[in-house]
């Protein structure tokens, strides 16, 4: 799922026809940004829009690549988002939602939550702490796949039966997978000429005496880099 080392150079170029093109990074936040699944208003993601020479040079160039790209988006945005139940979890769409009821205020702080069980320990850099009150219900920072691919990667509670899911995609391009010995899902990008994969992972399901955990991994990485970065960050858990 790599991208051919002579179609790099076609990498900036394309993002400006596809940063224009497709929706599919919109999850419950405008601008370009993906909220945070277990945490409305937490740290999100951001794809960066590319500098406008660049997206002069795209609108100008063409390339096979380029233009498969650009049709494999269409193909994409004309099927039906999937919602539903899907390997142990919900998928809910751009579905506003809150996996963690808090009765007190939500915070956050740009430090490691020392003594939390979600604490990353040094898995991840830049970790920013969410509290509800003075209890820590979430984690995200900085992670780095073996390959060397950096991802934001999210470490959140959930309560409920199942979590709930904000991806909005057709059905083929979720896929149920087990990642070491853990229920995962990964969103396939709707087109190959740069990776840009999502995966969500239950490190622990949620029970009466205790709120489940789940990892979510996003950013401009591959499929493999973002399950290799998962299989790496659990075989740290607790």
């Amino acid at each position: 799922m790599k991208e051919p080392g002579h179609l790099a150079w076609l990498i900036p170029a394309a993002v400006g026809i596809i940063v224009g093109l497709s929706a599919f990074t919109l999850v419950g936040a405008g601008g370009g940004e993906r909220a945070e699944p277990n945490t409305p208003g937490g740290p999100s993601w951001r794809r960066d829009p590319a500098p406008a020479e660049l997206r002069d040079k795209a609108t100008t160039e063409t390339h096979p690549a380029v233009e498969q790209a650009r049709r494999d988006l269409a193909a994409d945005r004309s099927q039906p988002r999937f919602t539903g139940d899907l390997g142990g979890f919900s998928i809910v769409g751009s579905e506003p939602l809150n996996n963690y009821s808090c009765g007190a205020s939500r915070s956050s702080e740009r430090n490691r939550p020392i003594g939390s069980e979600l604490d990353p320990g040094d898995r991840l850099r830049n970790v920013e702490s969410v509290r509800c009150g003075t209890s820590v219900y979430g984690v995200s920072g900085e992670g780095r796949a073996p390959s060397g691919a950096s991802a934001t990667v999210l470490r959140n509670y959930y309560q409920g039966e199942v979590p709930r899911i904000p991806i909005e995609a057709p059905r083929d391009r979720l896929k149920t997978l087990t990642i070491a010995g853990k229920r995962a899902v990964l969103e396939l990008p709707p087109q190959q000429l740069f990776g840009e994969c999502r995966l969500f992972v239950i490190e622990r399901a949620s029970a009466a005496a205790a709120p489940g955990i789940i990892w979510e991994i996003s950013g401009s990485l591959s499929c493999d880099d973002a399950v290799a970065l998962a299989e790496a960050l659990l075989g740290g858990s607790s």
